[in-house]
């Protein structure tokens, strides 16, 4: 029996337990929960005292997985005799699959070649000797792969309060394997940032095995992004444009068998639906055969499935509600040792344990919600009742630290208010300082939305220049919230705020007006392919491309700009020519980042392009949200 570890407690007093408690795991997945408290206790080696909250919150739920079950907490002895009795059923097959063999060449049929014959080191699910070899990580509840959303400072947030396993954001394979300062600038984890998925987009084979291979030791599985259904994954042939026919689907199989067979680590996918619940089901089966151990669905359709009306628009992929119904004969459809994940509907935590029983699904993977809400896995996490949605959640004071927080509420469980989480972010964000201001500050406008604005803070926050300016914003709004200083509502203010929520809302509409311009220019052409315009210059520009319009003269170079790459921005790519030719995308050149109508994509290698899909998302967080995964 793993013996229990009291708090308050030093770094000595943990590592002795881990000691004691290596004795008694019997799992790989318990010792690497074991690993993980020893790591996140090692930080405070030096101080030699007591714990600090922050670290006794994370190892708190730590352990409450590990005694709870949740890494597989078995007798030894169960372990052995479950071990040798799948064994004992693995060698069974394999002879009656041999006594098969032999009756088809007896009677010319020719032969019967097996997976495992085909591809013996691939994983079938979990019964496979490689996936058995590498337990997978817990995934009841998960934090959803987000660009510019799911990155370390926020994901060791969401770790304290309940995430099971979380996923980095989406990363290029290609510019991932070839361009060291991009690994640098987009891989970032911690000791502590354990289990942990990471999230890859692509479409070669070979370029995926060895993107997965620079992370396969920092992470506890390798992850393939077959749900962008956005426009910079069409032109880099990858997302859910890699489910939209039989070659490409079979492509998307290949590189699940290579990457099974080359990493240590399993290999997860992410997908959408296809047309049909039973085309979605059969693509589940080819994936779980080519050796993917497990599979999360976010219940809607791809860009390309606009034939229905009820499945959303082309420009926005999260209308309506996610087709949780299909989730769930997916999950019945399928063995049930092989996991499934469902992603969508979830905005509260009653919405978490919901889905669970509508679905049947082995975890919950939240992305919007948790934006709005870090804590919101903590109550079931913790074994503690739900709150209701949108619950009302005070503090006694303005809290500036983790201890101050866990002081106000108590135990440190229940769940908190915005301004203290967005408090929380900051010191994570302080803490892990990987971290963009951007990104800094998307995450407090999405924490503490109604604070802001009731507080009249949201424009000062959105010019914010610094993090310590940032940090500032929240200290008022804190002051405001617990009574400190007296908040004087400004009509002037709240005009000037509704006149920039007009442009702003004006402005992100240029894509879509484009766009809607584009399909009447087609049919005022007379077009069959009213997505004509909208696919031609849609390849982004290679850095010889840019170099090329660069040594033109001024003049000519918007008429070759529009005549090759009509679709990208010029001034992105443009902009900044004293940088160096190649889409840089500095601040020099648009300044209209998320407002522009032309897309933001960075320059590929050479005019052959890179395997695996090179070309990237303009680094503005505000892009992200669930359809982008």
């Amino acid at each position: 029996m793993i013996p229990r570890l009291t708090f308050p407690a030093s770094y000595k007093a943990v590592k002795a337990w881990c000691k004691e408690a290596k004795k008694s795991t019997c799992t790989e997945a318990e010792n690497e929960c074991v690993n993980v408290v020893k790591a996140a206790a090692r930080e405070h080696k030096a101080s030699g005292a007591e714990l600090p909250s922050a670290c006794v919150d994370q190892i708190r739920a730590l352990l409450a997985r590990l005694e709870g079950g949740g890494t597989g907490n078995r007798k030894k002895s169960t372990v052995v005799d479950e071990r040798k009795a799948e064994k004992k059923k693995i060698n069974s097959k394999e002879n009656s699959a041999e006594k098969v063999k032999k009756r088809k060449r007896a009677s010319g049929e020719g032969d019967v070649v097996s997976v495992a014959a085909a591809a013996p080191s691939m994983r079938t699910g979990r019964t496979s000797v490689s996936a058995r070899a590498t337990p997978l990580p817990p995934h009841r509840h998960v934090l959803a792969p987000m660009v510019g959303g799911s990155e370390l400072a926020f994901r060791m947030l969401c770790r304290r309060y309940g995430a099971d396993l979380c996923y980095s954001p989406m990363m290029y394979s290609g510019k991932f394997v070839e361009d060291a300062a991009y690994r640098q600038a987009v891989w970032h984890t911690h000791p502590a940032d354990r289990p942990l998925v990471a999230h890859f987009c692509g479409n070669d084979p070979t370029t995926m095995v060895a993107a997965g291979r620079l992370v396969q030791d920092a992470c506890d599985a390798v992850d393939i992004n077959l749900g962008c259904p956005q426009r910079v994954a069409h032109s880099g042939h990858f997302g859910s444009y890699l489910m939209q026919n039989a070659k490409d689907r079979a492509l998307v199989c290949d590189m699940v068998k290579a990457m099974a067979a080359g990493l240590k680590v399993p290999v997860f996918c992410k997908i959408r639906l296809l047309e049909t619940v039973e085309a979605t089901i059969a693509f589940v089966k080819q994936l779980r055969a080519a050796g993917a151990s497990l599979v999360a669905v976010h219940g809607r359709y791809p860009t390309w499935l606009t034939s229905d009306s009820s499945r959303g628009s082309a420009t926005n992929r999260r209308d309506g509600a996610a087709h949780l119904d299909q989730v769930a004969a997916i999950r019945a459809a399928l063995p049930p040792d092989f996991p499934i994940l469902s992603n969508g509907n979830v905005r509260c935590p009653e919405d978490i344990s919901a889905n669970l029983r509508l679905t049947g699904v082995d975890g919950i993977m939240v992305a919007e919600a948790i934006l709005d809400d870090p804590s919101i896995f903590s109550s079931v996490a913790l074994g503690g009742k739900s709150p209701p949605c949108k619950r009302p959640r005070t503090l006694s004071k303005a809290p500036h630290s983790t201890a101050s927080i866990e002081k106000a509420t108590g135990s440190g469980a229940a769940p908190l208010d915005k301004i203290a989480l967005a408090t929380e972010y900051l010191e994570c964000a302080e803490k892990y300082p990987s971290t963009t201001l951007a990104t800094v500050v998307f995450h407090v406008r999405r924490i503490a939305r109604d604070a802001m604005n009731s507080y009249q803070l949201m424009d000062s926050l959105n010019r914010a220049s610094t993090v310590e300016e940032v940090r500032s914003i929240v200290d008022r709004a804190a002051a405001y919230q617990y009574g400190q200083t007296r908040f004087e509502h400004d009509p002037r203010q709240q005009e000037r705020e509704r006149e920039a929520a007009e442009r702003k809302k004006r402005e992100e509409g240029k894509r879509k007006a484009y766009e809607q311009r584009m399909v009447r220019k087609a049919k005022r052409d007379g077009r069959e392919d009213l997505q004509f315009y909208l696919r031609t210059g849609l390849a982004p520009p290679s850095r010889d491309d840019i170099k090329a319009v660069l040594a033109l003269p001024e003049a000519e170079r918007m008429p070759a700009w529009r005549q090759g790459f009509g679709q990208h921005c010029m001034a992105y790519h443009l902009g900044a020519p004293a940088s160096g030719a190649g889409g840089a995308g500095q601040a020099s050149g648009c300044t209209r980042e998320r407002t522009c109508a032309f897309l933001h994509v960075d320059a590929l290698a050479s005019a052959a392009g890179e395997a695996g899909g090179s070309a990237t998302l303009d680094g503005d967080p505000t892009w992200l949200s669930e359809n982008q995964s």
